[in-house]
């Protein structure tokens, strides 16, 4: 009897791997590449940080009784959310006639986190997913609340408005660029990143800027979802691949098949 030839173990071994997100956000998605023999170097793209002004905010929180949703596709503005209530004085308990949309495994996590419920939770991640589940459930003439990062696209917003829904957009963090890394920066720029994962769009622009277009292209491009591989597209730069799930595991699974793809 012959058998087949063995199929070669999945392995990142002596892959170099840079993670662009947050240390905070990073720490999920590190060991798991390491797991796999991955070199694993981070460079934050991003820094989040409080909003100019409150006001908007704590304006839109004192008064949730007049919105039907609150719409969240990120769990970091699910966090903002729910420490402004608890810092403003307001209970955390949203009022029974709120019901709350998320997109997202991390960001409904997030939501259960806070002793939430999700009445309209979409698996997959982005504005397009969440106005799409959001539209299948009904939401024309309903006032819908969405807290966000202060460089967070209209996407949402317009999608929703188009289906006839009264939408208001507040800042509840702001995304900035943060220190330099220089010990990453030099890695990517002497070559040893193979792959490089993005998780925002305001984490391709900060890269681009920390370390150039030129530097940047000579590493494969994994994103975690559409919104983030668009942002790359739009500075002509090619995705290599794009996560399933905007989650851990998924961005796990697409810098596993980026890799087998450059063995």
């Amino acid at each position: 009897m012959t058998l087949p030839p063995a199929t070669p173990a999945r392995s990142l071994r002596g892959v170099g791997v840079l993670l662009t997100r947050a240390l905070e956000d990073a720490q999920q998605l590190r060991p798991l590449l390491e797991k796999e023999g991955a070199v694993v170097s981070a460079l934050p793209a991003i820094q989040r940080v409080p909003p100019l002004d409150w006001g908007p905010v704590d304006d839109a929180l004192r008064a949730l009784h007049r919105y039907e949703w609150v719409a969240f596709t990120s769990r970091h503005a699910v966090h903002g959310v729910s420490r402004r209530l608890s810092e403003i004085g307001v209970a955390a308990a949203l009022p029974p006639s709120v019901k709350i949309a998320a997109s997202g495994p991390a960001t409904s996590g997030a939501v259960a986190g806070a002793g939430w419920k999700a009445d309209c939770l979409v698996q997959a991640g982005g504005a397009q997913a969440l106005a799409e589940g959001l539209a299948a459930v009904g939401v024309r003439g309903s006032r819908i609340l969405v807290p966000g990062s202060d460089l967070v696209r209209p996407a949402l917003r317009d999608l929703l408005t188009a289906t006839g829904a009264i939408v208001e957009t507040v800042t509840v963090y702001r995304t900035i660029p943060p220190e330099r890394n220089s010990a990453a920066l030099e890695e990517l720029r002497q070559g040893q990143i193979d792959i490089i994962v993005l998780a925002s769009p305001s984490a391709v622009r900060n890269l681009m800027e920390l370390a150039g277009r030129e530097v940047v292209a000579k590493a494969r491009l994994v994103c975690i979802g559409q919104t983030t591989a668009r942002a790359v597209e739009e500075r002509e730069l090619q995705v290599a691949s794009t996560a399933d799930t905007p989650s851990a595991e998924g961005l796990l699974e697409a810098v596993m098949k980026v890799a087998e793809g450059t063995k």
